[in-house]
């Protein structure tokens, strides 16, 4: 009987002795995170967009999270949508397929958010970005890629809410690293402050055109 209450004590304080560190580390990461300015996503907040091109609603709702090396895992709920990002087969529509923001974002504590298309293909975004700043946000199989740019760092007022905008653009580059026509040029996401993404694309079917739209916060 000493022997198994000896044992179970040790087990115990070796539970007690892995789980500790690990919620220390849970917790000092997600106070990094949530203190991160211009954050796309803020945890624990549900958000809804509407679509300037149909007029849809979009909401982006975390379903669960995760702690990695350097920072977190935000995954979201699933969504109904056409049935291409599925190994199962439906007529018309996908009930488990991801949603409108993507599988999930990865968000690191130095300012990388990491989303994720209907392919797995990773979508980059720095919130810690200054004015001007310049970075690659996508890459195509071909050699084209897309680049975000800072454009500007202003005041706005959104819902009666008034906090600082920071707006990025988008432009396609080609093989030559030479700006070249596309449609994504025309697009730009807009971090607040405090309050989330104010406006941008739904990532899901990003960058294919013929289904992105874009969306503000409604």
């Amino acid at each position: 009987k000493r022997f198994m209450i000896s044992g179970l004590e040790n087990m115990q304080k070796n539970i007690m002795k892995n789980i500790i560190p690990f919620l220390f580390i849970q917790f000092c990461f997600s106070f990094l995170l949530s203190a991160q300015e211009y954050s796309p996503i803020i945890s624990g907040d549900e958000s809804y967009y509407i679509s300037d091109n149909n007029g849809q609603i979009y909401s982006t709702r975390i379903d669960s999270a995760e702690v990695i090396l350097n920072g977190l895992i935000y995954h979201f709920y699933e969504e109904v949508h056409d049935s291409s990002f599925n190994d199962e087969i439906y007529s018309c529509w996908n009930p488990k397929s991801p949603s409108s923001f993507g599988k999930k974002v990865i968000i690191y504590v130095n300012g990388l958010n990491v989303f994720f298309n209907g392919w797995n293909d990773s979508i980059k975004i720095y919130s810690n970005a200054s004015l001007y700043d310049e970075w690659i946000m996508y890459e195509f199989a071909s050699g084209l890629y897309i680049k975000a740019t800072v454009t500007h760092i202003t005041d706005t007022t959104f819902l009666g809410i008034s906090d600082s905008a920071k707006t990025i653009k988008m432009q396609a580059y080609n093989t030559l690293n030479i700006p070249i026509s596309h449609s994504i040029n025309n697009y730009t996401i807009q971090l607040s402050k405090n309050n989330g993404m104010l406006k941008g694309v739904s990532f899901l079917h990003f960058p294919d055109l013929q289904n992105i739209c874009e969306i503000s916060l409604g």
